[in-house]
């Protein structure tokens, strides 16, 4: 059986300087090491680009190396599952945005 898992918002208080898309101190640290499916969406509230990025480093909003995606619009979503079961680590994926207090929602699924 499958488990929807709400993970709360990963929220940028700083644009330019990436927070971890699920913080270390959350309690569903140990699913969000282990998930079969992660589905994030951009907050009501936002206002210009928020990025998840592959590493810890700002957004390269020019070539775009570390973007995995980019979110245009409040409330856009994006979603990835694996083949296998549970086998997404979300613990090194990050946020960064164009503005302060924009920031993404992030569910998991774990079987």
């Amino acid at each position: 059986m499958a488990n929807m898992i709400p993970l709360g918002a990963a929220i940028v208080s700083s644009s330019g300087t990436p927070v971890l898309l699920v913080a270390s101190n959350n309690q569903n640290i140990a699913s969000a090491r282990n998930c079969h499916t992660f589905i994030v969406q951009a907050l009501p509230n936002t206002s210009g680009f928020i990025y998840l990025l592959s590493n810890s480093t700002a957004a390269d909003t020019t070539n775009y190396t570390n973007v995995i995606y980019a979110f245009q619009t409040a409330g856009e979503v994006f979603g990835q599952g694996s083949t296998a079961v549970n086998d997404l680590d979300l613990t090194n994926l990050y946020v960064d945005a164009a503005n302060n207090g924009n920031g993404l929602l992030v569910s998991i699924l774990v079987q």
